[in-house]
């Protein structure tokens, strides 16, 4: 063997496995999470102003965050006559760990509370303020185009991992 790469090698079949976890696992879950992430942070510093929130009676459905904040949580509230959901326990949705906790114990499962709804965007409504003050909009919408970076070098990636060969770094 003169050492070259073989023209007509194969790749072995646990390298193939694994890429096609990656390109098509790996890689649309990440992308999945990133442009949640994005949705979020964008939907926050476009429509949060404490200007046009008003205030409207809820009940916290599920919460089910732990002492760090991760978990899954919503609650239902009604404007105008229409019953609508949200998963927003802060403006937006971060909820930082010093204060996890602390939520927690207020807003339990089943408890009747108030929700603060953006007049102008109904579908935006949350249950506390948490830490996020109104210059956090810039940041939030500075971090939405970094997602938005992100997700065109996944999918850039993901086009690439097709034609990639182990046989390409052999020499």
């Amino acid at each position: 063997m003169s050492g070259a790469a073989d023209a007509g090698a194969e790749d072995p079949a646990f390298f193939k496995a694994g890429l096609a976890a990656l390109r098509y696992g790996a890689i649309p879950i990440m992308a999945l999470q990133v442009g949640e992430h994005a949705a979020n942070m964008a939907d926050f510093g476009v429509k949060y102003d404490v200007t046009d929130l008003v205030e409207v009676p809820a009940k916290i459905v599920t919460n089910n965050k732990d002492s760090k904040g991760k978990g899954a949580f919503w609650f239902e509230y009604e404007v105008d006559g229409e019953t609508r959901t949200s998963s927003r326990m802060t403006p937006s949705t971060v909820v930082p760990e010093t204060m996890a906790e602390s939520l927690n114990k207020q807003y339990p499962a089943g408890a009747a509370v108030t929700a603060k709804v953006n007049k102008s965007y109904p579908d935006f409504a949350f249950v506390s303020r948490g830490q996020d003050r109104e210059d956090g909009k810039d940041m939030a919408l500075a971090f939405a185009a970094i997602d938005c970076v992100t997700l065109f070098v996944l999918f850039r990636v993901f086009r690439k991992t097709g034609a990639f060969k182990l046989s390409s770094f052999r020499k």
